[in-house]
């Protein structure tokens, strides 16, 4: 039997019973799967929280939660603790659970607000299986493309992408023992307060002194960015095999969940996913798409008299001379990530002049593009509409490059309608595009 097919499942529950008995039904209901003869634990959050001293469930609710998974769930355990800790500690008590206590090398975490699809745990298991072979992926997950219609689902059943939120993952204990340095030393942050009163001025610090931005201040957000700094790829199939169903909770509401478009998802119910091992090339793309999403900076500092400190980089002044159009490319990215606009503004004005006709990779104009790029770096999105009007009457009609550039930077500077705005405009021509599926998903924040 596969070793995915015998890990431990948990669920993590709050105060919505009604959700959690969805998922439960969607639970048992799974097709091929023995949940007689598997470990599940409910984690069950607790009410007042010690610290703020705030009762952040109905003990009511919380009770309802036991009843319905001793109901539906008999051969279970539940785990209910004795306070709130909320998310970032029921969690971490959960996974310390299975990967120290059971001693388990593959774990499956579901919430109670994604209902499964009938494949959703087999699915997963093949991905979990995969994970377990391949150090190089860390966290798998089968909701897919929540944008994407039956057919697109279809034409892409073997795509992985990047996975953006950790919703009903499987994750490898060879990785949660990699990332435990850095997410101990978010949750010695997180474990002194209440959740929702979390220091997050501490956390943005704690964020940059990784060399990583602040899309957001909550675990997921911490575990994502302890994944990039192991080297390690989250990845979820293109296809749905379950729909998110978190309309009301800590960070969603009814108008976020309408723009973002859950309520349309179409869920696949049939076993379509066809597994095909990602190369390097393909997960280094996928650590790369997420490393870029982990860039943005979308939170204030509460206390905006002690700016962060960020590592920097210094290299030296670049040469033009003869140097190739590739050379002169790197160092004009070289600059710009050393935060030296100017510097970069002005080799690239200079490559410009020498290369005028030189095209990268993708078939688009070099140093006009990178023009655009510098002037978005400077926040000059004006001059960055007008070069990009250059740009685009120079590559092919229907190439999402110019919404891609602008895309990146809405992401990166918090303007998260914006940057939901170009995701769709990226997805109505590119449907498999990964990064701006991430934009997408993580718009909300």
């Amino acid at each position: 039997m596969p070793l995915a097919a015998r890990c431990p499942i948990v669920i993590i529950s709050f105060n919505r019973p009604d959700y959690l008995r969805k998922t439960l039904e969607s639970l048992v209901g799974q097709a091929g799967i023995d949940l007689q003869r598997r470990s599940i634990f409910l984690f069950q959050d607790g009410a007042v929280n010690e610290f703020s001293g705030r009762t952040h469930c109905d003990p009511a609710l919380a009770a309802a939660n036991i009843e319905l998974f001793r109901t539906l769930v008999p051969q279970g355990v539940t785990r209910p603790a004795p306070r709130n800790l909320g998310v970032a500690l029921n969690f971490d008590r959960a996974e310390r659970f299975v990967f120290e206590e059971l001693n388990a090398d593959a774990a499956i975490f579901l919430e109670d607000d994604l209902v499964l699809g009938p494949y959703y745990l087999k699915t997963l298991e093949r991905l979990l299986d995969l994970a377990v072979q391949d150090e190089r992926i860390g966290y798998v997950a089968a909701y897919g493309n929540h944008r994407a219609s039956h057919d697109e689902q279809m034409r892409h059943r073997s795509t992985l992408i990047p996975m953006g939120h950790n919703w009903g993952f499987g994750l490898t204990r060879r990785q949660w023992l990699r990332q435990r340095p850095y997410v101990d030393q978010y949750l010695d942050i997180v474990r002194s307060a209440d959740y929702r009163g979390r220091d997050h001025d501490k956390i943005i610090d704690l964020f940059h002194s990784w060399g990583l931005g602040v899309p957001g201040t909550s675990q997921d957000i911490a575990k994502t960015h302890a994944t990039i700094l192991t080297n390690a790829a989250k990845i979820v199939t293109y296809p749905c095999f379950g729909h998110y169903i978190g309309e009301s909770g800590l960070h969603f509401d009814s108008d976020t969940f309408r723009k973002m478009g859950f309520g349309n998802t179409h869920v696949m119910t049939e076993d379509v996913f066809q597994l095909v091992r990602p190369t390097d090339a393909q997960l280094n793309e996928i650590i790369s798409v997420i490393h870029r999403s982990a860039m943005i900076e979308a939170v204030q500092r509460r206390n905006p008299a002690s700016p962060p400190v960020r590592p920097s980089a210094t290299p030296s002044a670049p040469v033009p001379g003869d140097a190739s159009p590739q050379e002169l490319q790197r160092q004009v990215r070289a600059l710009l990530g050393a935060g030296r606009t100017g510097d970069a503004e002005q080799l690239c004005s200079k490559a410009l002049a020498a290369y005028p006709e030189y095209r990268d990779e993708y078939g688009h104009p070099c140093f006009l593009k990178e023009a655009v790029r510098l002037a978005l770096a400077r926040r000059d999105v004006e001059a960055a509409r007008k070069l990009a009007m250059n740009l685009l009457a120079q590559i092919r009609k229907g190439d999402p490059c110019v919404h891609i550039l602008f895309g990146r930077h809405y992401a990166r500077t918090g303007d998260t309608e914006a940057a939901r705005r170009e995701a769709e405009a990226v997805l109505a021509v590119d449907p498999t595009n990964s990064e701006a599926a991430t934009w997408a998903t993580m718009a909300s924040g």
